[in-house]
């Protein structure tokens, strides 16, 4: 086959690239795009990470008050009260996981079904983040495995099937970073 022939798809003769209509069958052709130059996997990776990013950035700065709790309490012996650097207290890291696993399971198909695990506050990172894995049945309701998500409260969850494996990888390595003072893991 010459660089000016292409193969029929119907009658798999062999006719010139230009054709718009084979001559063997009568096959017609789509009219083709002219093609894109390939995007950089790097750029739109580093474009998912500062996405993600910003969204948890965007959600904590909203809830203000209601994630960070830096007035001191002794209500609760089990609650320890936020540190003078603007740690996250016991209770408000409880509240946020509980939130984001929510928020996890209304990206799910079958939210009924999810089991998690690892599931821990992370705040050593660029931005408070919860993280973890999550398992649920797919629609022929049979379990898809263990898949890594990255949430903060029930708006914002990012499971590593949105984004290709280094970009989610990416995210993770900056958000999912244990600080001293995150104490909240679930098994």
């Amino acid at each position: 086959m010459n660089a000016d022939e292409r193969t029929c798809p119907a009658c798999a003769e062999t006719i010139k690239k230009a054709a718009d209509v084979c001559k063997h069958c009568g096959h017609r052709f789509r009219a083709e795009a002219p093609e894109e130059p390939a995007k950089s996997g790097k750029t739109s990776g580093c474009i998912f990470v500062a996405v993600v990013i910003g969204l948890l950035l965007l959600v904590a700065k909203c809830a203000g008050s209601g994630v960070q709790d830096s007035s001191p309490t002794n209500d609760d012996e089990d609650s320890s009260t936020a540190t003078d650097d603007g740690a996250y207290d016991r209770t408000t890291q409880h509240n946020v996981v509980i939130a984001s696993r929510d928020g996890v399971r209304a990206r799910l198909r079958d939210p009924d079904s999810a089991e998690f695990r690892n599931v821990g506050f992370y705040s050593g990172g660029e931005s408070p983040a919860v993280c973890g894995e999550v398992n649920a049945k797919n629609a022929f309701g049979g379990y898809t495995g263990y898949e890594r998500f990255i949430a903060l409260g029930e708006q914002t969850a990012f499971l590593a099937s949105d984004a290709a494996p280094a970009e989610f990888a990416d995210a993770w390595n900056k958000l999912c970073v244990k600080a001293d003072a995150d104490e909240v893991q679930i098994p």
